[in-house]
């Protein structure tokens, strides 16, 4: 049986799968475990650091969920079950998230009417409690044609912490301008260019999209396709095709199914 030892980022990169395409490279894993791959069958396996005990075996996917405390792994077994382990291999229904500092910058945008446009305003609201430094213009957008214009919170205005972005393996959204023109919405790309869709929801900071008729979510899976599409447990997503198949798309939206 062909074996090989997977290298994989998965100490920096919390949204780095286990899975990597690199032969004869070794990665240790929880400080005490490494991670290997057959490349007969696609799947994986974690042995003790100094023998060849193998600890738990044909893994669909693994993740190390790096912004909990302690060591915890989000896996999909053979049968594409999806559950987090400890460093025990233990399974259990939550890991630990460790404090966050509530020191750290507060934002808030607003959309506000000048004129001929919608401009776009950020003004940071903790290091500057006083409001000495008054909000900024960052992005301007011409009225005609726009219906209606708002954060995804279907407000004109968003407030959050930067502590919004610890502990999530996904990118988000939360001050993403979205547009309604006619019967469509969409959403402005940072290089000012629109994605229209049938439906924009904002989930968790996240924009889940819709068009004709299927859902995806935006930045993460290339297009909409998906008949039912859940909110990202960690790093995975449960969905459902339109002929009924099930599996889960990762954070970057690639797809795993039952084996």
């Amino acid at each position: 049986m062909r074996l090989s030892l997977i290298l994989t980022l998965i100490c920096y990169l919390a949204t780095s799968s286990i899975a990597q395409n690199n032969d004869s490279l070794i990665v240790q894993l929880l400080t005490r475990h490494y991670v290997y791959k057959n490349l007969e069958t696609n799947l994986y396996y974690i042995t003790e650091k100094d023998s060849d005990i193998v600890k738990i075996k044909d893994l669909n996917y693994v993740v190390h969920l790096i912004h909990h405390s302690g060591s915890y792994l989000q896996v999909l077994d053979s049968q594409n079950n999806s559950y987090i382990l400890d460093d025990e291999f233990k399974k259990i229904e939550k890991p630990h998230f460790y404090g966050l500092c509530g020191t750290v910058p507060h934002y808030t945008y607003r959309i506000v009417e000048q004129d001929n446009y919608f401009v776009i305003t950020e003004d940071e609201t903790f290091m500057d409690a006083y409001n000495e430094t008054p909000a900024v213009a960052i992005d301007s957008i011409p009225k005609k044609g726009i219906k209606n214009i708002y954060f995804p919170n279907k407000t004109k205005e968003v407030s959050y912490s930067s502590n919004l972005f610890s502990g999530n393996y996904t990118d988000l959204y939360p001050n993403t301008i979205l547009i309604e023109k006619g019967c469509k919405t969409g959403i402005l790309n940072s290089d000012k260019t629109i994605n229209y869709y049938k439906e924009v929801v904002g989930v968790n900071h996240l924009l889940k999209v819709k068009k004709n008729g299927l859902w995806g979510y935006y930045g993460i899976t290339k297009k909409p396709k998906y008949k039912k599409l859940e909110p990202f447990h960690h790093t995975l997503a449960r969905f459902e095709l339109k002929n009924g198949k099930t599996g889960y798309i990762d954070t970057q939206g690639n797809e795993y199914y039952k084996r």
